[in-house]
C-alpha cells in the first residue's frame, strides 16, 4: 500500500509516488484540463472538475490512477464550485454555482448514468467545499456558514457549528473541518452530539483549504500570503510539515494509500 501525490500545474497533470513531489514521477499528462477541485475515492479513482472560461465549458471527469486515463461525464449545468466522490468511486456530488443573482447554489448527484438535482432545505454557501462521509451522507458549509450533514437519499439534515472546508478519512471514520480558526475533528457517527476536538500531531497555521488521505495520516493544506496568494503544505503524522510549492498557484493533494499504484 502506498501514497501518491497528484498535482495540476494549470493544465499539466503529474502523479508522484509517495508524499510530495520528491518521489518517482509515475505519470505526466500535458495539455490536460486546468482544475478547480478534486476528490479521491477509496480505490485509485480521482474525480476532478474545471470551471468554464473563455471557450472552455465546465468539465467533470473520473480519472483512473496511475494511468491518468479520463472518462468525461456529460454535464449540462453551470459552473461547478466543489466536488466530492463516494468511497466506491461510482457516485459523486457537485456544487453547481448560480448563473445570476436570482438563483441559488444547487447540489447535483451523479448516479452512474446522469446528474440529478438533490433536494435540500439547507442551502450550501457559494464558497462551500464538499466531503462524502458514509452511505449517502455528505457534509458542506451552509449559507449561514454552519457545517451541515445531508443524507442524499432520505433528505435528513444535521446542522453543526460554524465551519468550512470539510475533509473525510473513511478508514478511521473521522472527518475534519476548519472551525473557530483551527482544524478540528468529528466522528462519522453523531458528529454534532459533542463539541469537536482539536487535531493533535499536525502543525497547522491559518488554514484556508484542507485535504486528507483516507487513513487520516497525511494532510495537504494551504495558508494565505500577501496579494491574495497562498502557500501550500504537506504533513504526514509523526513527521515535520513541509512546503508543497508546486500547488502554491495550482491544485493538488496526497492521495491514498492505494494497493495497486
Amino acid at each position: 500500500m502506498g501514497y501518491v501525490t497528484f498535482v495540476d500545474l494549470k493544465g499539466e497533470w503529474r502523479l508522484y509516488r509517495g508524499v510530495g513531489d520528491e518521489g518517482e514521477l509515475i505519470n505526466d499528462l500535458k495539455a490536460a484540463t486546468p482544475l478547480h477541485d478534486l476528490a479521491a475515492a477509496h480505490d485509485p479513482i480521482l474525480w476532478v472538475c474545471s470551471q468554464s472560461s473563455g471557450s472552455q465549458q465546465t468539465s467533470i471527469q473520473r480519472v483512473q490512477l496511475p494511468a491518468l486515463s479520463r472518462e468525461h461525464l456529460a454535464w449540462d449545468g453551470g459552473r461547478v464550485g466543489a466536488l466530492a466522490g463516494a468511497p466506491d468511486g461510482r457516485q459523486a456530488v457537485a456544487l453547481e454555482l448560480p448563473s445570476d443573482i436570482n438563483q441559488q447554489t444547487a447540489l447535483r448527484l451523479w448516479d452512474g448514468d446522469s446528474w440529478n438535482a438533490v433536494e435540500h432545505q439547507v442551502i450550501p454557501d457559494i464558497s462551500s467545499k464538499l466531503a462524502w462521509l458514509d452511505g449517502a451522507r455528505i457534509v458542506y458549509e451552509s449559507m449561514e456558514r454552519r457545517l451541515t450533514i445531508l443524507d442524499l437519499v432520505s433528505g435528513q439534515v444535521e446542522i453543526g457549528p460554524a465551519g468550512c472546508c470539510p475533509a473525510a478519512a473513511w478508514d478511521i471514520r473521522e472527518w475534519y473541518a476548519i472551525s473557530s480558526g483551527r482544524v478540528v475533528r468529528f466522528p462519522f457517527g453523531q458528529s454534532f452530539s459533542h463539541p469537536p476536538t482539536a487535531l493533535d500531531g499536525f502543525n497547522f497555521g491559518n488554514v484556508t483549504t484542507l485535504r486528507v488521505t483516507r487513513d487520516g495520516n497525511v494532510f495537504t493544506w494551504t495558508e494565505p500570503r500577501l496579494w491574495y496568494r497562498s502557500k501550500a503544505y504537506i504533513q504526514q503524522r509523526g513527521a515535520s510539515r513541509k512546503r508543497f510549492r508546486l500547488i502554491d498557484e495550482g491544485i493538488g493533494a496526497v492521495l491514498g494509500p492505494f494497493d495497486n499504484v
